[in-house]
């Protein structure tokens, strides 16, 4: 070759190596990285490395290989999903749901109860200790009494619906526990 040849000779094809488990693996040409690039069978986040790059890179970082890569465009927004903030305000409208359902079927349960003992309905049922409705009662009342302190920020800034479902479910439990608690004390003492 002469020396003007040489000159407008294009130059050698670059040999790129990548970063794999660890390890430097290659040399491989612009044309295979960039098929594999387009293919999603490297990622954009490999280090890549070619003779005369003072470092190792990722391929997106690489002004050759910007726009190859098959990857998600680049993010512009917030991603969308559920803020910690919002999941807790979710889950405190379920939880006063759920207090006020609880206690409205204790106090059903409570009604009926009476009643029964009362003679009105039914043959009148005799609990022994504390009963199914004292359980019921405790466990809720546990429930709220831990949960609305734990929680009345988040409860006082719900809509007024989920709000007052909340409190009243809330305080109704904290109350039938206070209740099973002087029926099941008082005769013990008596």
């Amino acid at each position: 070759m002469t020396e003007a040849s040489e000159q407008n000779a294009e130059p050698p094809q670059a040999e790129w190596y990548y970063a794999a488990d660890g390890r430097q693996v290659g040399p491989v040409s612009q044309e295979q990285l960039t098929a594999w690039l387009k293919a999603g069978q490297i990622s954009p986040h490999m280090p890549l490395w070619r003779e005369g790059m003072p470092q190792w890179l990722p391929a997106s970082q690489i002004e050759q290989l910007k726009g190859v890569a098959g990857g998600p465009p680049p993010l512009t927004s917030p991603v969308p999903g559920v803020t910690p903030e919002e999941k807790k305000v979710k889950n405190a409208k379920h939880n006063c749901i759920t207090m006020f359902v609880v206690f409205a079927l204790f106090s059903l349960l409570f009604v009926a109860s009476a009643l029964s003992r009362l003679g009105a309905i039914g043959a009148g049922a005799s609990y022994g200790g504390m009963g199914c409705m004292g359980c019921a009662a405790l466990a809720g009342g546990i429930f709220a009494a831990i949960y609305l302190p734990l929680r009345w920020r988040i409860i006082m800034q719900l809509p007024n619906p989920y709000r007052a479902l909340g409190l009243i479910g809330g305080f109704g439990l904290i109350a039938s526990l206070l209740l099973v608690m002087v029926g099941v004390i008082v005769p013990m003492l008596a």
